[in-house]
């Protein structure tokens, strides 16, 4: 949400939802009517569904276990000031072994640039540290390589339910202070349970320890939570959807 909905859907007849369980809460919290709603699934993980190939980034061909950090860019609710300059440290603790990926939001390049120039300096400084440093990068080859993501209130927190991967979850203690983009009602908030809260960001290294050493704990949660959000749209066909849904509207 980050209260995006009102603005989102103000003018439009028609609106997509990524399943129809989410369709119906917006119906229900009156941003739109039910009649308006249209469960097509979500275009973005279309390839993902489909099972199509990704090719290995070239950072990682030899990599072997791998986290992937991707913040989101609002500052008083991403996890980016939270973890600060010692942000290899506080998510790979002791583990060199482990590769850290860190891919920034494209909006963060122009609205925190003083974090992108944190990320790139500890690429620089640290060896198996990856900072994708093109806000026009793809991240499914990045979630497909990684075995845990490391986030906050990101969407991407949603999107890697695909994979099934362990999900470690850090929240701003400012949250709540940024009144455009705290909705108490989103799901980013009310689905914290898709991974593990990390409350104490001392703890941060120790549960990535963990969840690669576990990556099936919390396995029938994360099924609950993708099927409840993508219900029978997993097939990589949202975009003929969208072609046939614009070629009904037009007849």
């Amino acid at each position: 949400s980050q209260n995006r909905f009102p603005g989102a859907f103000d003018g439009a007849d028609i609106v997509c939802a990524p399943g129809s369980l989410v369709g119906e809460a917006w119906a229900r919290m009156g941003f739109v009517d039910v009649s308006q709603v249209r469960a097509i699934g979500h275009l973005p993980l279309d390839p993902v569904f489909r099972g199509d190939q990704f090719a290995v980034p070239r950072p990682l061909t030899d990599a072997t276990a791998t986290i992937l950090y991707a913040p989101g860019h609002r500052a008083q609710l991403s996890s980016a000031n939270v973890l600060g300059d010692n942000v290899v440290d506080l998510i790979r603790g002791g583990r060199r072994d482990v590769t850290l990926i860190i891919k920034p939001h494209p909006e963060t390049f122009t609205r925190q640039p003083r974090w992108i120039e944190t990320w790139a300096k500890a690429a620089k400084d640290n060896d198996r540290v990856v900072f994708v440093d093109d806000p026009e990068a793809d991240i499914l080859p990045y979630m497909k390589n990684a075995d845990v993501l490391v986030s906050d209130v990101s969407s991407t927190i949603f999107d890697f339910l695909a994979f099934d991967r362990p999900i470690l979850l850090l929240r701003n203690p400012e949250h709540t202070a940024d009144q455009a983009g705290f909705d108490a009602q989103g799901i980013e908030w009310r689905w914290r349970e898709i991974g593990r809260e990390i409350l104490n960001i001392d703890d941060l290294a120790r549960a990535v320890d963990l969840a690669l050493k576990t990556p099936d704990a919390g396995k029938e949660l994360r099924a609950r939570y993708r099927d409840a959000l993508f219900g029978d749209t997993m097939d990589g066909g949202t975009a003929d959807r969208i072609v046939n849904l614009i070629s009904e509207l037009s007849t």
